[in-house]
């Protein structure tokens, strides 16, 4: 009788949940996860594998929508039940605990939409269940539970290891047991697969996540942070957060963690963008001290949630049967993405689909038309999964349908019947240098002129043609100076030929001598790469940093 409620909330979750993700069409991140689990690896540029290996699970059992997000479905409802096990009996019974929890937004959405944050709260919650034993008992089942929780989050989201760290910043003395330290050699032994890949694979996720994120400072993002996490998280929540007081070392360790993830991705926002969902971490910590902060505050609990429960009551049935006088645009994230898959698929009849710039509608256009399509992406600080596996390769000299959101030289428009516009080119002979890699060699000798040096390497199995497009023109090899970050200078170098041909494994050696007088002292960097007419220009080189001293 006493876990009847508990039993109710999570089934009609999960009822409900499962109804949605039938009913609703995938996100382009989804489409973009689903395209992971075409090869299923130990990890992948953006994320761990986690979030691939369970759109594996469930699209081998329905080949739909429903079954790429139905093991999301299953862990995010799942995570009640692990939820309750954490909350004092005689709060299971009272009603306004479900009431807080039905209206918590963020948990709301991971219920529907596959990110690798609903595995990641999964393990999260078996954490702090190891945890509290750890503290209390402090034996080797706590430290099976801690450590198999931590490579779950390794496996799932690499901000698994902030819980980590507020969990020991709240409680150092669990650093003098012996089962605490034991309990992480287990991550540690089972995450070398994962570590093995990323090393074999240059350390992509690393790099990209650490550093090439990383824009610098603006006021714009760290307003952006403040005003996401608001309505994301949720008023009534942040109001515990820094409310409630802690009781026990469990509680002020549930503190530490809300408060330090909040603050921790406030930082973050200071050196680049912070998406909405990130904090997610902090959710069930949340959740917790909220039912105890609001056990005596009832007026407050129902003005903060009941309207929050009505919008996301209508959110949930707007994307399934929309209604709400939104723009056409809006709608198109969850609806009709079938319907403009198959307008793309007549326009390009039997023709492979080049995405310019937009990887993750890629994989979404193949999941609804089942049809080839690849993503080219000339983004200076981060590359794509499609870079990573060599998909451009596979399109080198074959006729090829471009797309673009946005109109290019050359391109025809076609309005789908999602209402979004997309601009078009069949391409007979299509060659594209996103994946030519650069080696680069500065010497400034004086300040008055830069000497260059360009490796240009075919890593392909097939020649490197520069052909004369009659649209796309030739290819020109160009450079760019950048200083603090922003463009001071961007020429061209050399204009290709097709006596340029480079067979596969060979590379080709240029050397120019460019005039830096007219610019001011600083540090500088030095990229380089292609420009072939209406495609976007590709950035071939890593960032090369020089120094021009005071004038």
């Amino acid at each position: 009788m006493n876990n009847r409620k508990p039993l109710i909330f999570f089934s009609v979750w999960l009822v409900i949940s499962l109804a949605q993700a039938y009913c609703t069409n995938l996100s382009s991140d989804e489409g973009y996860y689903w395209f992971y689990t075409q090869h299923l690896q130990w990890g992948y540029y953006d994320h761990p594998p986690m979030v691939a290996l369970l759109i594996k699970m469930g699209y081998s059992l329905f080949q739909n929508e429903l079954g790429v997000r139905l093991m999301n479905v299953l862990v995010t409802s799942c995570n009640f039940l692990l939820l309750f096990r954490l909350i004092p009996e005689n709060l299971k019974q009272k009603n306004f605990i479900y009431l807080i929890l039905a209206a918590q937004p963020l948990l709301n959405y991971f219920s529907i939409i596959v990110f690798p944050d609903g595995p990641l709260l999964f393990f999260s919650l078996v954490f702090l269940l190891g945890y509290k034993r750890l503290i209390t008992k402090n034996d080797w089942v706590s430290a099976c539970w801690i450590g198999l929780s931590l490579t779950g989050m390794m496996y799932s989201k690499y901000h698994g290891v902030l819980l980590l760290l507020f969990t020991v910043l709240s409680n150092f003395s669990i650093l003098r047991s012996k089962w605490f330290w034991i309990s992480l050699l287990i991550p540690l032994t089972l995450s070398l697969p994962h570590l093995w890949w990323q090393y074999n694979n240059n350390f992509p996720s690393l790099q990209y996540h650490l550093l090439d994120r990383a824009t610098g400072f603006r006021w714009t993002l760290v307003g952006q942070y403040i005003s996401q996490q608001a309505p994301a998280i949720g008023p009534l929540f942040l109001i515990a957060a820094f409310g409630f007081k802690s009781e026990n070392q469990f509680e002020k360790t549930l503190k530490y963690i809300s408060v330090g993830t909040i603050f921790f991705f406030l930082l973050a926002s200071c050196r680049g963008f912070v998406h909405f969902h990130w904090t997610s971490l902090a959710l069930f910590p949340l959740s917790l001290m909220a039912m105890k902060y609001y056990t005596d505050r009832k007026k407050l609990l129902y003005w903060l949630t009941i309207p929050f429960l009505l919008i996301i009551i209508i959110y949930r049935i707007h994307i399934v049967f929309p209604f709400l006088p939104f723009k056409q645009n809006d709608l198109g994230y969850y609806k009709n993405r079938d319907k403009w898959a198959e307008d793309i698929s007549q326009l390009a009849k039997n023709r492979p689909v080049v995405f310019s710039e937009d990887f993750r509608e890629a994989g979404l256009y193949s999941f609804y038309s089942g049809k080839m399509a690849i993503a080219i992406f000339s983004n200076i600080s981060r590359k794509t999964q499609f870079d990573l596996w060599g998909y451009e390769d596979s399109v080198q000299g074959r006729e090829v349908l471009v797309v673009r959101k946005r109109a290019f030289d050359g391109s025809s428009q076609f309005e789908s019947r999602l209402n979004k516009t997309i601009n078009y080119l069949p391409v007979k002979n299509f060659e594209s240098y996103y994946n030519i890699p650069f080696e680069i060699k500065l010497t400034n000798k004086n300040d008055d002129s830069l000497q260059v040096s360009i490796k240009i390497l075919n890593n392909r199995k097939t020649d490197l043609n520069f052909y004369i497009d009659p649209v796309l023109m030739q290819p020109v090899l160009f450079y760019q100076l950048r200083k603090n970050n922003k463009e001071v200078l961007t020429d061209t170098l050399r204009i290709f030929t097709a006596q340029d041909k480079l067979v596969p494994g060979s590379s080709g050696v240029y050397e120019f001598s460019i005039s830096i007088k007219d610019l001011t002292a600083g540090h500088y960097n030095f990229l380089a790469g292609f420009n072939y007419g209406s495609l976007p220009p590709s950035y071939n080189s890593m960032k090369n940093e020089f120094m021009i001293n005071s004038r």
